[in-house]
Order: structure tokens, then C-alpha cells, then sequence
């Protein structure tokens, strides 16, 4: 999946997911060389009743911890809120459908 920083056009970022398990498993953003792993924490559902769920993912970079990346899934939206460790600066990004949809289904290869 494509997402798009919602303050920041020039800071997009790609999602590789598992096929099977349907969880991320690295993120990359555009311009880097090496993506960051990622390791499932939880889901959750933010309010009771509520259609919308959250996925929550550590990020790792060199075997350290850097951030958390929480998902949240609402109908056909996407969004990421990301926590950087070091400072506790939050980034928002929304999912860019016409990105990441290719062929009548998600994009197979990475987005940039």
C-alpha cells in the first residue's frame, strides 16, 4: 500500500504485507535504500461498536526500536499514525488508493 503524509507530500511511504496473514511487514520510505521491519504488537478496536480497528506494529532499524506505527482501518480508508522513539513526534499519513490499487486489487510491487 501507498500512503501519502498528510502535512508532508514529499514524505511518502510504502507498506509490504503478508498475503497470508494480512499483517505489515516493512515499511520504506521514498528516497531510502533499506526498508524497516516491522513486528506485530496487537489489534485493537478504538471504540466499542465502532467498524474501524487498529493494528499496532513496533518499527526496528538495526535491531533497535524507533518507532511504533499504529494502523487504523476504516471501510476502504487507510491510516498511519507513526511515533518516532527518540522524540515522540507523531507523523499522519492517509492510504493513496490510486497508488496502491493496480489491476482491480492492491499493487504487487513496491510503490516507488
Amino acid at each position: 500500500m501507498c500512503f501519502t503524509n498528510d502535512t508532508n507530500p514529499k514524505l511518502p511511504l510504502s507498506v509490504a504485507f503478508n498475503s497470508k496473514s494480512e499483517k505489515a511487514t516493512f515499511v520504506k520510505y521514498k528516497g531510502q535504500k533499506e526498508t524497516m521491519l516491522l513486528s506485530y504488537l496487537k489489534r485493537s478496536l478504538p471504540a466499542k461498536g465502532d467498524a474501524a480497528y487498529e493494528t499496532t506494529y513496533s518499527e526496528k532499524y538495526q535491531g533497535k526500536q524507533t518507532g511504533i506505527y499504529i494502523f487504523t482501518h476504516s471501510g476502504n480508508w487507510d491510516y498511519i499514525k507513526y511515533i518516532r522513539k527518540k522524540d515522540g513526534k507523531t507523523f499522519n499519513f492517509t492510504i493513496d488508493l490510486e497508488a496502491s490499487i493496480k489491476d482491480d486489487g492492491y499493487r504487487k510491487t513496491p510503490c516507488y
